[in-house]
């Protein structure tokens, strides 16, 4: 097993985000660090935040409502993540 340094990591979240976001149809709302892809599909697989950024968790949560109502969803964690917005997360339930 080898060491990654921090840029290799960030290249690495950048692609699997990108890969993601093809499965969007322009609905979303995405910036440099909110980023949710909408495929309009139903399964959550297809719909999801990937990153929160500089933004506050109050304000992904409400983007993400409004963004997948209707739609099952799931919200993307990795290496990159913010720690206080997984438990940000768990205590909002």
């Amino acid at each position: 097993m080898s060491d990654f340094s921090l840029t290799e990591l960030n290249s690495q979240m950048a692609d699997m985000r990108a890969y993601w976001l093809t499965w969007g149809d322009g609905s979303y709302g995405v910036d440099d660090e909110l980023v949710l892809y909408h495929s309009g599909l139903g399964g959550s697989l297809f719909n999801g935040v990937l990153r929160v950024g500089d933004h506050s968790l109050d304000d992904a949560m409400a983007m993400a409502e409004k963004t997948f109502s209707g739609l099952d969803w799931r919200w993307w964690f990795g290496a990159d993540s913010d720690p206080d917005s997984v438990r940000g997360l768990l205590k909002a339930g």
